[in-house]
């Protein structure tokens, strides 16, 4: 009696589709791949945007001394605190300044109270700010949170919405400093 061995393997055709499923993967995996780095770098700017908010706030309450040579050359406490300034005109950066003012002015507009000018990701913007051009101001001791339009009138919140190709992420706050992301 003869023994029969069955041997198994792949047929031409097999390989063919698993070949295929594989490279029709790859595509939609390639394709998506370009969607989800914008829509990382979108998160990745509104939380250091949420972040720069908290970190103006902080170094109020700290009373940290302004050592920027220009802003501050004598060094000190700012007496209208630190605010963060935000301008619809200019859609991928925003400024962190010492204010130096006296505290019932607005941030002066000339850019010499600028501690840093901060940048956001690669292919984000800021798409709006309502009010156009607003300054989150943040006066210690408490710290009292001012919220100004151009004009140097106060506001109940200030809202920026970051956009990323379609995608939006948008950021309020309020007159408590509370801070909300969408």
């Amino acid at each position: 009696m003869e023994k029969q061995y069955s041997k198994k393997s792949f047929t031409i055709i097999e390989l063919i589709v698993v070949i295929s499923i594989i490279i029709i993967i790859s595509g939609i995996v390639l394709v998506n791949y370009g969607a989800g780095q914008k829509q990382l770098n979108l998160q990745r700017s509104t939380s250091k945007l949420a972040q720069d908010i908290r970190r103006v706030q902080e170094m109020t309450m700290s009373a940290k001394e302004c050592t920027h040579p220009t802003v501050c050359p004598a060094g000190g406490v700012p007496p209208g605190g630190y605010g963060i300034y935000f301008n619809k005109d200019v859609k991928d950066s925003y400024i962190i300044y010492a204010d130096i003012s006296s505290p019932n002015e607005q941030r002066n507009p000339g850019g010499e109270e600028d501690i840093e000018t901060i940048s956001l990701g690669k292919e984000v913007e800021i798409d709006s700010v309502t009010p156009p051009k607003a300054s989150i101001n943040f006066k210690p001791p408490d710290p009292i949170v001012r919220l100004k339009n151009e004009a140097g009138i106060n506001q109940s919140n200030v809202t920026i919405i970051l956009r990323a190709d379609s995608n939006t992420k948008t950021i309020q706050v309020n007159k408590v400093g509370r801070i909300d992301i969408d």
